[in-house]
């Protein structure tokens, strides 16, 4: 099962999964504890769209202003009147996100190389990693329910290692991603 299963078998019956009512704080924990559990980066919904686009595509689909720093949960209680609106809002969005229609254009580029400094919050700055990976293809990605578009690019490997959200002409927070293959 995945997370947007898991998503639809609680929004039919909460009380199976939640002692407390459903709230955003619940689905919050929920969400955050199932991709911690799977260690998935690779959520997709039925479009194949990644769960890890949700708050980047939820600023295009939720026409509220809040600053972009702000997490999905956050954007949904600022436009919700109380937490039980919210919760039926975040199930409406979710399907949208998971089951919207994307356009793909394909979209060839001379070779970029893109850097970049990889750590974990326990590292001193000088010892994250340096990343330097060469693009040679993008793909403008866009959701019929969202004004969110997402410039992805891969290596001469097709490994997808670089994904820029923006709006209009606005560039939201970059997501960066990098294979690691070890050899035995």
């Amino acid at each position: 099962m995945n997370l947007f299963e898991a998503l639809k078998h609680i929004e039919k019956r909460p009380a199976m999964y939640f002692s407390d009512p459903i709230s955003l704080v619940l689905l919050d924990a929920f969400v955050l504890g199932f991709m911690t559990a799977l260690d998935a980066e690779d959520i997709r919904g039925e479009n194949g769209f990644e769960f890890e686009y949700f708050n980047p595509w939820l600023i295009g689909a939720v026409s509220a202003a809040i600053p972009q720093n702000h997490g999905w949960m956050k954007r949904i209680e600022h436009v919700a009147k109380d937490d039980q609106e919210g919760v039926t809002l975040f199930f409406d969005l979710m399907r949208k996100f998971s089951n919207g229609r994307l356009t793909v254009e394909h979209q060839d580029t001379e070779p970029k190389i893109l850097k970049w400094r990889q750590g974990t919050g326990k590292m001193k700055l000088e010892d994250f990693q340096e990343i330097e990976e060469t693009i040679v293809r993008f793909e403008l990605v866009s959701h019929e329910f969202s004004k969110t578009q997402f410039r992805i690019g891969y290596n001469e490997n097709n490994f997808r290692v670089y994904v820029e959200p923006f709006i209009g002409d606005k560039i939201l927070h970059t997501l960066r991603f990098t294979e690691i293959v070890e050899n035995y």
